[in-house]
């Protein structure tokens, strides 16, 4: 189980990244031959408008193909008498440096994100004895195999309402 876990929590992450340097990319008249996720082979794909939707089998990584990222292809195409104007080395270095720094962004405002909406639901948290208020809860995180509360049948989870003598 945890490793599927480590899966799909790498694959949102490599998601959020490529999807910045993606979204900067096209917003800005870029063409994007490929999003893939995970490396090739690749397994399937979905071509939509001019760009093909990858989803690959080493699951470890992604990418984003963008045209003329490879300035010697774009300067082959230009030869060619080619239109390379939609060509990522066509576009000027402050556009270029914002699709290159657009992935780590999307990663920093997505952890921002995430940071935003625990602190806003809240999560539980270890406190001493001394800062407990009415309000606190006693939750079981772990229960011993031979010991009493396993006997009394308390499953990891179970939130403490009271106590009586016994």
């Amino acid at each position: 189980m945890n490793i599927l876990i480590f899966f799909a929590v790498l694959f949102v992450l490599i998601l959020v990244h490529e999807w910045g340097h993606f979204i900067v990319a096209k917003k800005n008249g870029i063409r994007v031959d490929e999003f893939g996720i995970g490396f090739p082979p690749k397994l399937f794909g979905v071509k939509k408008g001019e760009t093909e939707y990858t989803f690959n089998s080493l699951p470890i990584g992604g990418f984003v193909k963008i045209y003329g990222e490879n300035a010697e292809d774009a300067e082959a195409d230009a030869q060619e008498g080619k239109d390379i104007s939609r060509s990522f080395v066509a576009k000027s270095k402050l556009v270029q440096a914002a699709v290159l720094v657009a992935g780590v962004t999307m990663n920093v405002l997505f952890a921002w994100l995430l940071f935003s909406l625990v602190f806003a639901l809240g999560v539980p948290t270890a406190i001493d004895e001394a800062d407990a208020t009415p309000d606190s809860r006693l939750v079981i995180s772990e229960v011993v195999v031979s010991g009493p509360a396993a006997e009394a049948g308390i499953p990891v989870g179970a939130t403490v309402v009271g106590l009586t003598a016994g």
